[in-house]
Order: C-alpha cells, then structure tokens, then sequence
C-alpha cells in the first residue's frame, strides 16, 4: 500500500511523504503540516480500498493542500481551523495599526 500510495504521489508531483503510522483510527489521513500522507500501520486494505482510496486521498486531499501551499491560499492548504486563526491574528494586527496610526497623527498635528 505503502509503495502504490508513494508511486502515486510521485507521478503527480506532490513531494507529500507517506508514512506509517500506528496510532490512527482511520486508515489514512493527509497531515498538511508536515506536508505527508499516514497509513494505519494495521489497517486492512482490500484491492478496491487500495484504489479508491488512492484515488481520494491523494487527487482530492494532497492535491487541495497541494495547490493551497502553492497559491498562498490557507483556507485549502492548512484548513478553515488554521485560516480563522491566522485571518484573526491580522485583523488584530490591523486594529493596533489603525489606533497607533491614528495616535501618531493625532500628535503630528
């Protein structure tokens, strides 16, 4: 399964790592962080499983982190948890801006 998943995800250019992982409950799971592909080390996978999920995990979620990370866009490569996090971060960001530009002016009159 392994060695199908990582043939696939070469072909396709990705550069995501597959690896094995023990501690999981479903057989496979995309990990944008560390850019990677976890397969359930003791997950049963029949011929179906194996090209039904190939096909879903990679073509569908790799490649949605994938494309996120290559145009910037952090709601596909990271998700709508790490985006929301980011976006309120900047707007904070943004509001301290605003009072101190707005301090600044104040005493440049």
């Amino acid at each position: 399964v392994v060695d199908m998943m990582k043939s696939h995800m070469d072909k396709r250019g990705y550069g995501f790592d597959v690896l094995l992982n023990p501690y999981m409950i479903a057989r496979q799971n995309v990990e944008p962080h560390n850019k990677s592909l976890h397969i359930k080390t003791n997950g049963y996978f029949s011929d179906i499983d194996v090209e039904s999920l190939r096909i879903h995990e990679i073509d569908v979620h790799v490649a949605k982190r994938y494309y996120g990370f290559k145009t910037g866009l952090n709601l596909f490569a990271y998700g709508l948890k790490y985006s929301t996090h980011i976006r309120a971060k900047k707007y904070i960001l943004l509001q301290k801006y605003l009072v101190l530009s707005k301090l600044f002016r104040t005493f440049a009159v």
